[in-house]
Parts: C-alpha cells; structure tokens; sequence
C-alpha cells in the first residue's frame, strides 16, 4: 500500500469540514458536519476547523463559529466564484498539506464526492463515502466510519489506521443541527 504524503505522526488533532456553499449560503450538510464534528471534537479534547471557499464568502465564516468551529480557513478568490474541481482541489490541497489536519469531512454531494476523491488521490490516503455515521476510537484516535450497503442489510465499520487525512464524506441528512450544542 502506498504511503500518504503524511503520517499519524505528523498530523495535528484537528477535525476539518469542508464547508460548503452555494451562492453565499452553507448547505445543510455543512451545517450538519459542524455539529457532529463539534460533538465529536469535544469528546477528543482537539480542533475543529472549516475549509471555506469561493468569493466574497468571508461572512460564513460567522456561521461556522456559531455552529461550533474553533477555526476557519477562508480561500477567496474571484477564480473561486463557482466550484470547479481544479481551483477547488488545489486549494485544498495547499491548506491540508500545510496544516496537516487529522481529519477531514466533506458532504456526500456531487461537489462533496468530487473533490473527496480528488484529494484522495493526490494525498494518497483513503476515502470512507456515503458514511452514516462517525465516531473517533478515544484510545487509537482513529475516525470510524459507518457505511451501510444492501438497503442497510450490511454494516461496514471502516478505520485508517496509517493514513492521514482520515476522509470521509457523509450523506446529507443523517445528522442533525444540534442548537443545544452551541
């Protein structure tokens, strides 16, 4: 197997989303990734950070805070104004390498899916899809994720035990906003 471009021994215990917008406003499953992130975040003691790209999207990152995110990395740039893999992914690939977080979480959306994969390939590390649940094993540090298959018959419990990022993209809907949280 190949190695991913960084360890477990270099990454930082931060959990990143990928927040997601369309026209100026963050999609639910952002809103949603937010929430199990924070939830998750809090019970490892570390970070969670959001990805914003696009232009003139800086005032999201005001939502991201009150949905819980410690930190926001904000990429804006006219050539950012709508999703293109290319622009997207070379972003995020800049930013993931340079702060190497543990993990990073993407909505399963045809945007979502399409740089997951992307960054995947160019970090060399895998990508857990269409996850209905998460949760880090507290001893390990390892993200667990949940994919069913078969119309639920089937439950997968997937780990990355040496690669870094740990990705996944989980489908809109399967979490909720919790407004208590925050």
């Amino acid at each position: 197997m190949v190695a991913s471009l960084y360890s477990p021994a270099e990454e930082k215990k931060e959990i990143w989303v990928f927040l997601e917008q369309d026209s100026g406003k963050l999609l639910p499953v952002t809103r949603e990734l937010l929430s199990k992130g924070r939830e998750l975040a809090d019970e490892m003691g570390w970070k969670l950070c959001g990805l914003l790209m696009g232009a003139r999207v800086a005032h999201l990152a005001d939502q991201a805070f009150a949905l819980g995110a410690d930190y926001v990395w904000v990429a804006e740039n006219a050539l950012l104004n709508h999703f293109t893999i290319d622009g997207y992914t070379h972003v995020a690939f800049k930013v993931l390498m340079q702060q190497k977080p543990s993990v990073f979480l993407l909505g399963a959306t045809p945007d979502g899916r399409d740089l997951a994969a992307r960054l995947a390939v160019r970090l060399r590390t895998g990508l857990n899809a269409d996850c209905t649940n998460l949760r880090i094993n507290a001893k390990t540090g390892v993200l667990v994720s949940e994919v069913s298959g078969f119309g639920g018959g089937v439950l997968a419990l997937i780990e990355m035990q040496q690669h870094r990022p740990q990705m996944a993209t989980v489908r809109p809907g399967v979490f909720q906003v919790n407004p208590q949280q925050f």
